[in-house]
């Protein structure tokens, strides 16, 4: 870990060398220059100005971030906020949390500034148009609740309609996304009498879909992800899991693209993001909200900025398998009866996110900042 952090320091070095050096070479000498330097997450901008030497360039940097690693375990590293202080102009923080953490542990808080980050551009794309996702390829299952919710016109012909719930959830399986409180939560609802009776009247089963790997965009696996796996197939050798009689059925799909992420967040009907770490966001809250999934979320971090509790999602707290476990059940049994008071929740998620977390709005807002030291 510290050779990985040593080599991405000296690699931000040697990109600012080369790009200062560039700057100095070619940028007018007898002009004065407003330049800004958008650095994202490296808090390296004493090392840029360092290195650039014109005396008419008038510099102003910002400093994207986009987690809270200036900050261990709650105390300040005091080289970087010394860092901080003196070469960075505006701080640009994805949620208030992140915004709230860094001042109450800075004694001489850098002028900061709070911009979500925006929708994905093919989850905005495909949450407005389904009908495109499955306009080709093999046919694909769906509960009639999210059909009906989504297809308001333009039905594809070859979605099937059948009783089952869709659980998703959708991130790296590292011990801080909480993926144990979701697998403990589930096996909870498998042992649930009442639950089991209600589902098997209904002729439904529980359709757990993992979407994501220990690593991003790898195949890599882990000592934590291992253990998984291990926990999964010891539920299957009992018979609670993936057998034809089991009313819960667990899959893995690995590290998947864009595109068919969004097919998984349009045939989903619930969806978790169980954190047990403080999420400085949580994109997927978001992009699970867009294609009008009722999402389950932990209060950690930056989510309740996303997620109203039972407005437009719910959300338990940290760790509470119980709790989520609970919720599940209730949003089970919503979503087989066809409850419209859930239609309503779920296409208010859409509209927030539509008003609130779309790249367009994010790159107005960050341009608006750069104006203001433009003018």
């Amino acid at each position: 870990s510290l050779m990985r952090k040593n080599s991405l320091f000296l690699l931000s070095l040697v990109y600012y060398y080369r790009v200062c050096k560039y700057l100095n070479k070619n940028l007018p000498k007898d002009k004065k220059i407003k330049l800004i330097s958008y650095l994202h997450n490296r808090p390296y901008g004493k090392i840029f100005k360092t290195f650039l030497r014109k005396k008419n360039i008038k510099n102003t940097t910002f400093l994207h971030m986009h987690n809270s690693h200036l900050i261990a375990n709650g105390t300040p590293k005091k080289l970087t906020m010394k860092w901080l202080s003196k070469s960075i102009d505006n701080l640009i923080f994805i949620s208030k949390f992140l915004q709230g953490q860094y001042n109450s542990n800075s004694s001489n808080p850098v002028k900061s500034t709070i911009i979500h980050d925006g929708l994905c551009l093919v989850h905005d794309y495909f949450a407005n148009n389904p009908e495109k996702l499955f306009a080709n390829g093999k046919p694909k299952k769906i509960s009639r609740w999210k059909y009906n919710l989504l297809f308001d016109k333009d039905k594809p012909p070859n979605l099937e309609i059948d009783n089952n719930i869709r659980l998703l959830f959708v991130g790296r399986i590292l011990p801080e996304k909480g993926f144990e409180v979701l697998i403990d939560a589930v096996i909870k609802l498998v042992k649930d009498s009442g639950l089991i009776k209600f589902l098997r009247e209904r002729d439904s089963k529980i359709l757990l879909q993992v979407v994501g790997s220990p690593y991003l965009g790898t195949k890599h696996k882990s000592r934590y992800f291992e253990s998984i796996k291990e926990k999964i197939d010891s539920l299957e050798t009992q018979g609670i899991i993936n057998k034809e009689n089991s009313i819960l059925k667990i899959n893995f799909t690995g590290f998947i693209d864009r595109d068919e992420q969004a097919e998984q967040y349009a045939l989903a009907d619930i969806q978790v993001c169980p954190s047990v770490w403080e999420e400085p966001l949580g994109n997927v809250v978001y992009e699970g909200m867009v294609f009008r999934n009722v999402v389950i979320a932990s209060e950690s971090g930056g989510i309740p900025e996303m997620l109203d509790d039972k407005i437009n999602g719910f959300l338990f707290k940290k760790r509470d398998s119980d709790e989520l476990s609970r919720l599940l059940k209730i949003a089970m049994k919503k979503v087989l009866d066809n409850d419209k008071t859930f239609d309503s929740l779920c296409r208010d998620a859409k509209e927030k996110v539509m008003k609130n977390f779309t790249l367009k709005m994010q790159y107005a807002k960050l341009l608006n900042e750069y104006k203001k030291y433009l003018d």
